[in-house]
């Protein structure tokens, strides 16, 4: 189990082991198999898919079971378990997972097969290590904030200056 704390603006990563396994979904979600997933993945692949999409990824990792035959997840109910209201929302997902390179289609439409997180790239880490500093702002939110802040004087600014010019 993986706690997170936030202790002065920080993040703090605790892991706690469980003596037994448990799967990622309740029961009636017709489990999979077991499968452990590296705190890496959470650090790492977590802020680069987002919140939605990694859950989305989680839930097909636990209904995969390798080579044998499963019954196949139905859309229904991959957006029930994320919590996903309409078909265009869960598509925006699988197509976030699949830049990623974390899902990628198997050749026939709708199916899909499941990967682990691939090697980061350069600005990959550039940009965890600029959303650890603080220099970024976690939310969208928060980042289209920063970019008014910057871009409102400088449109106030250049309005001054065309003043000045038609004088």
């Amino acid at each position: 189990m993986v706690l997170w704390h936030s202790k002065e603006k920080s993040l703090v990563v605790e892991i706690v082991r469980t003596e037994t396994d448990r799967p990622l979904f309740s029961p009636e979600d017709r489990l999979g198999a077991v499968h452990v997933i590296p705190t890496a993945w959470f650090l790492r692949t977590l802020p680069l898919v987002g919140r939605r999409a990694f859950l989305v990824y989680l839930f097909l990792r636990s209904h995969d079971r390798g080579s044998s035959i499963t019954e196949p997840v139905t859309l229904r109910d991959i957006a029930r378990v994320a919590g996903i209201r309409s078909s265009f929302g869960l598509w925006r997902e699988l197509r976030r997972l699949e830049r990623a390179r974390i899902v990628t289609p198997s050749g026939k439409y709708g199916r899909f097969v499941v990967t682990d997180p691939p090697l980061l790239t350069r600005f990959q880490r550039r940009y965890l290590a600029l959303l650890a500093s603080g220099s970024i702002p976690i939310t969208w939110r928060g980042r289209a904030l920063v970019i008014l802040a910057l871009l409102i004087p400088a449109a106030f600014i250049l309005w001054l200056l065309s003043l000045f010019h038609r004088w």
